[in-house]
């Protein structure tokens, strides 16, 4: 098993892109605990096939074998963070929630939507004020989320700032 894993391990960083993502793959697969070094220095998108790939293997593991997501959220590379904070949410990682709190604020909006549905699933109710200074966000898919997402977390002291965007 080591012997192929190494061989396979020189494919991950192939100039091929589906032959990289299938020796990711299948690397995540074989190994125990689940290999995701490869996150650390990944410079392509993650796209969206390989993340439900990964996810599919990684939903097997048991939870305590998974690595902390929260590790990737400061990446630079946009996917990688979507992804992380997408299985953060999933097996409900709570590590990091000050980190998960800034990406709030990140400056791209699919971050920040990922963001949104993290505090929400993870009903991180600390996350209510933040979430009310989005309602002014210039992306109105992220004013929708996060309206929603105070819906959901928020308490009766929140309608006050609820009711304007009522009238």
């Amino acid at each position: 098993d080591k012997a192929y894993q190494s061989e396979i391990a020189e494919l991950r960083t192939s100039s091929n892109l589906m032959l990289s993502q299938e020796a990711q793959i299948s690397l995540v697969k074989l190994s125990n605990p689940p290999d995701l070094s490869f996150l650390n220095d990944l410079r392509t998108p993650l796209s969206h096939w390989h993340q439900i790939h990964l996810y599919h293997h990684l939903r097997t593991v048991n939870k305590k074998f998974l690595p902390d997501f929260g590790r990737w959220l400061s990446s630079e590379n946009e996917s990688i963070v979507i992804f992380s904070l997408r299985m953060m949410a999933e097996f409900e990682q709570r590590y990091h929630t000050e980190v998960v709190l800034q990406q709030l604020g990140h400056n791209s909006g699919a971050i920040t939507l990922e963001a949104i549905r993290t505090v929400k699933q993870l009903r991180l109710t600390q996350a209510v004020d933040a979430l009310v200074s989005l309602l002014q966000h210039n992306n109105p898919k992220v004013q929708l989320a996060s309206l929603q997402a105070i819906g959901q977390l928020g308490s009766i002291q929140h309608l006050s700032y609820l009711n304007p965007l009522l009238t």
